[in-house]
C-alpha cells in the first residue's frame, strides 16, 4: 500500500509540475558548473547560479511550488513561482510521499544526519532531531539514537507527537491503533488520533474479527478493534471470539484444618511461607494469601532457595534473576546462576561474581570461574588459576593452582605446576605437590606416584605402601594388590585384611572374605573368626549378632565363631524382624523364631518381613495379612496390599481401599486411589473426582475437586 501511494504521488507531481500555471513545464539546465531552470518556451526562470536544483537523490520534480537547490554542499528550498529561496541549511532533502519533504542537518559536534519533515510551503512539520524516519499508512515512524540503541516514536499524519522515541519497536495494528513495544518486551497501545487508551501493558495483541486480543503476563483479554472498549477483562486461558473462549481451572489454598487460604484460576499453583505462585500459559505470578499481586513478572520459576529466594529466567531474553520471597529483584540480568548453601553465583558475559545469602556482592573483580564452597570458602579462577576468597570477598588462598581436587577435615587436594599436593586453609603445604593423583577421606590421603600408591595420614606419615591400587568402598579402603589379590585398611588406617584373597567385603562390623569359594569372617584385630574349613560359601548378611550364610547352596544362620544356630537346610531365608525369619523350602514360605521353632507353616507362595507384628502373604495370586502365629488378619482375596504410613492400601478389582496397622478394614475397596497425607486425613478419589477422607471413614471435603495435592503443610486443590 505504502509503495502505490508514493507511486501515485511521484505521477501527481511530474503532472503537477508540466501543467500548472496554464500547463507550464520546466526543465533544468547547465551552465558551466551550474544549473538554473527553463520552462517551455525556454525562457530562464531561474539563473544558473546553483550547484544543483532538484533533490538530493537526482530527481527533480514540483513540491507544490517548491524544488531543492544546492549551494555549497547545503540544500533550500526555490518557489519556482514567486523566486524566493529559503537559506540553504540541509544536508539532504527528498520528496516525501503526499506534499511534504524529508529535510536532514549535521549534529553540532558530529557527521551524523539528523531528520526532519517539511511541508509543501517549507515549514517544519518535524524537528530535525531524528535518526530516521519512515511514512506508512496513519503517520510517521520516527527513531532516536541513544546509549548504543535505536529507540522508536511516532507522528501522525497531522503531525501530532503520538509515540515518544522510547520503544524497541512500533507496530500498526489497524487504522485506528499502534502497538509500541519497549526493552523488556512489554507493549503499550496508542490511538492514531491521539485519544488516551488504557495504561495497561501488554506481551503481545492478535487482531480477532470481533476485537483485539491482548495477552498479559500468560492471561488473554479482548478490547474493542479501536480499544476504546473492554470487551472481556485479561483473565482468560485462551480466546476465540467475544463469545468463544476458555478459563484458567480453579484452585484452592487450605491449611491441613482445611481452612480456605486462598483461591485463584490459574494453569497451576504452588504454595509457601503464606503465598501463591500461579502459572498462567507459562508465566509466573507471586501473591499474598489475599491474592494481591505482590510481583508479576514474565519469568519462569526454575528453583526455589528455601523460603528467601526464587531463582527465575525472564521468559523474553533469557536471563536469570534471583527474586526475594516477595518477588524483588535482587540479582538481574545474569546469564546463569546457581547457589550452594552459603552463597549465590551470577555470571554475566562470562564472568561470574559472588553474593551472599543477603544478595550482597562480596568481589571487587569477577572471575573466570567459580565452585560451590568448601569449608565456607569459595575456590574462584582468574587468569587460568585457581584459589579461594572468604564470606567477605578477601583472597585467603592465593590463586596459583592448576586445578583442585577433594577435600577432607580443611585439608585440599590441589595441583600445583602439574603436581597433585595437599595444602590446609591456612595455604600451607600437607602433603608436596610431587604425585600423580590424590584423593582425601576420613582415612587419610591415598596418593599415587608412578606405579606405588600410598595411604597418608593427615600428619604426613605413611601408613601403607603398595604397588596395586587403594580404593574407598564407602566403609573401608579395598586394597588391590598384585595379581589381583584383595584386602581391606579400616578407615582409621589399620590393615584388617592381607591383600591375599579373592574378595573383600563387610556384614555388620566385621569383615568377610572369599578364597578358593570359601568365605571366613575376621574381626577389626584381623583375626579369623570363621575358618575357611567350617565351609562357608558367602556371608549375606547380619541381625543380632546372626550372620545369614549360604553353605553347601543352602541357607541358615551362624554365630561369630562359625557355629550353626539355624542349620543350612532352607532355600531360601529372610533376615528376622519382630523375632522371626521368613524361610523357604521348595517353592513355599512359613516362618521360624529364633530357636528355629515353627511357628508358621511353609503354606504361601510370598511372604514379606513382620512389621508391628503383621505380615503380608501371598498364596498364588491373592494377598492378605497374618498375625506372628499364621492367623488369617485378612483374608486372602486382594490382589495386592502395600505397606503405606503405618496403614495398608488394599488393592482389589482395580479399586482400592486401607486398613489400619493392626488389619483393622477402615475403608472397603471402593475408591480409585487412595492417598494418605498426614496423621488423619486421606485423598480419595472415585469416579474421577478427588475428596477428603479421615482415617475413620468419616467425609472431610466433598468429591468436587480434580487433584488435591500436599505442599508441605498445605493442600492445593483443583476445583472440577
Amino acid at each position: 500500500m505504502v509503495v502505490s501511494m508514493r507511486i501515485t504521488l511521484t505521477l501527481t507531481c511530474i503532472f503537477f509540475a508540466s501543467f500548472c500555471w496554464g500547463q507550464v513545464s520546466y526543465e533544468v539546465f547547465d551552465k558551466g558548473f551550474y544549473q538554473g531552470v527553463k520552462d517551455q518556451y525556454g525562457e530562464i526562470i531561474i539563473e544558473p547560479i546553483y550547484d544543483q536544483i532538484g533533490w538530493s537523490d537526482g530527481d527533480f520534480q514540483l513540491i507544490g511550488e517548491l524544488v531543492g537547490y544546492l549551494d555549497n554542499g547545503k540544500w533550500g528550498l526555490l518557489n519556482l513561482k514567486t523566486k524566493k529561496r529559503t537559506r540553504a541549511i540541509y544536508y539532504a532533502l527528498t520528496p516525501q510521499s503526499g506534499t511534504y519533504i524529508l529535510a536532514a542537518v549535521k549534529g553540532n559536534l558530529t557527521n551524523q544526519l539528523f531528520y526532519g519533515i517539511l511541508d509543501d510551503q517549507g515549514n517544519v512539520k518535524i524537528i530535525c532531531r531524528y535518526f530516521s524516519i519512515e511514512a506508512n499508512e496513519v503517520g510517521y515512524e520516527v527513531a532516536s539514537y541513544d546509549q548504543k540503541e535505536i529507540k522508536i516514536g511516532f507522528y501522525n499524519s497531522s503531525f501530532q507527537d503520538i509515540i515518544s522515541p522510547i520503544y524497541k519497536d512500533i507496530e500498526l495494528i489497524n487504522e485506528d491503533l499502534l502497538f509500541a513495544r519497549d526493552f523488556s518486551g512489554k507493549g503499550s497501545l496508542f490511538r492514531v488520533d491521539g485519544m488516551e487508551t488504557s495504561s495497561e501493558k501488554y506481551d503481545d495483541f492478535t487482531l480477532l474479527k470481533d476485537g483485539l486480543r491482548v495477552e498479559s503476563e500468560g492471561r488473554y483479554g479482548l478490547l474493542s478493534l479501536d480499544a476504546s472498549k473492554t470487551l472481556l477483562k485479561v483473565n482468560y486461558k485462551e480466546i476465540m471470539s467475544v463469545s468463544e473462549y476458555i478459563e484458567f481451572p480453579q484452585w484452592q489454598v487450605m491449611d491441613l484444618n482445611l481452612n480456605i487460604l486462598s483461591a485463584l484460576f490459574a494453569d497451576s499453583i504452588d504454595y509457601s511461607v503464606s503465598q501463591t505462585l500461579s502459572s498462567y500459559n507459562g508465566r509466573q505470578r507471586l501473591s499474598t494469601i489475599d491474592n494481591v499481586p505482590q510481583s508479576v513478572h514474565p519469568f519462569v520459576i526454575r528453583e526455589r532457595i528455601g523460603s528467601e529466594f526464587l531463582i527465575t529466567k525472564e521468559m523474553y531474553n533469557g536471563k536469570w534473576s534471583v527474586l526475594s520471597s516477595i518477588g524483588a529483584p535482587l540479582i538481574s540480568n545474569q546469564d546463569s546462576i546457581f547457589f550452594d548453601d552459603l552463597f549465590l553465583f551470577g555470571s554475566s558475559k562470562g564472568k561470574w561474581d559472588i553474593y551472599n545469602k543477603s544478595a550482597r556482592k562480596l568481589n571487587s573483580e569477577s572471575y573466570e570461574s567459580v565452585l560451590p564452597n568448601i569449608f565456607s570458602l569459595v575456590p574462584v579462577k582468574s587468569g587460568g588459576y585457581w584459589g579461594f576468597i572468604d564470606f567477605k570477598g578477601l583472597e585467603v588462598i592465593s590463586l596459583k593452582y592448576d586445578a583442585l581436587g577433594s577435600s577432607y577435615g580443611q585439608k585440599l587436594a590441589v595441583n600445583y605446576l602439574t603436581k597433585w599436593g595437599v595444602i590446609d586453609l591456612f595455604d600451607n603445604w600437607i602433603l608436596a605437590p610431587i604425585y600423580e593423583h590424590i584423593q582425601l577421606g576420613p582415612y587419610g590421603i591415598i596418593a599415587q606416584r608412578g606405579e606405588r600408591t600410598f595411604l597418608i595420614s593427615y600428619n604426613g606419615e605413611v601408613l601403607y605402601e603398595t604397588f596395586g591400587a587403594l580404593i574407598d568402598s564407602g566403609a573401608f579402603l579395598e586394597i588391590i594388590g598384585q595379581n589381583q589379590r584383595k584386602g581391606a585398611i579400616s578407615y582409621q588406617g589399620k590393615i584388617i585384611v592381607d591383600p591375599i584373597y579373592e574378595e573383600v567385603g563387610m556384614v555388620g562390623d566385621y569383615f568377610w572374605a572369599l578364597q578358593d569359594q570359601r568365605a571366613v569372617l575376621i574381626d577389626d584385630d584381623g583375626k579369623l573368626r570363621v575358618q575357611p574349613s567350617a565351609g562357608i560359601s558367602r556371608f549375606i548378611g547380619y541381625h543380632d549378632e546372626k550372620y545369614m550364610i549360604q553353605k553347601d547352596g543352602r541357607y541358615g544362620f551362624v554365630d561369630l565363631n562359625g557355629k550353626l544356630l539355624i542349620a543350612n537346610r532352607y532355600d531360601s531365608l529372610l533376615h528376622f524382624s519382630d523375632e522371626r525369619a521368613g524361610f523357604k523350602l521348595g517353592d513355599r514360605w512359613g516362618f521360624i523364631d529364633f530357636n528355629e521353632h515353627l511357628l508358621v507353616q511353609p503354606n504361601y507362595d510370598q511372604v514379606f518381613p513382620f512389621e508391628h507384628n503383621l505380615s503380608i502373604v501371598r498364596m498364588s495370586e491373592d494377598y492378605g495379612l497374618i498375625d506372628p502365629f499364621g492367623k488369617l488378619v485378612l483374608s486372602l482375596e486382594y490382589d495386592h496390599i502395600d505397606r503405606i504410613q503405618d496403614n495398608y492400601l488394599l488393592y482389589q478389582n482395580q479399586k482400592v481401599g486401607i486398613a489400619d496397622l493392626t488389619g483393622q478394614l477402615i475403608l472397603r475397596t471402593d475408591y480409585d486411589s487412595i492417598v494418605p497425607i498426614s496423621q488423619n486425613l486421606l485423598i480419595v478419589e472415585q469416579d474421577k473426582r478427588q475428596g477428603l477422607l479421615d482415617f475413620q471413614g468419616y467425609l472431610k471435603l466433598n468429591f468436587n475437586y480434580e487433584t488435591i495435592q500436599l505442599k508441605g503443610d498445605h493442600l492445593i486443590l483443583k476445583l472440577l
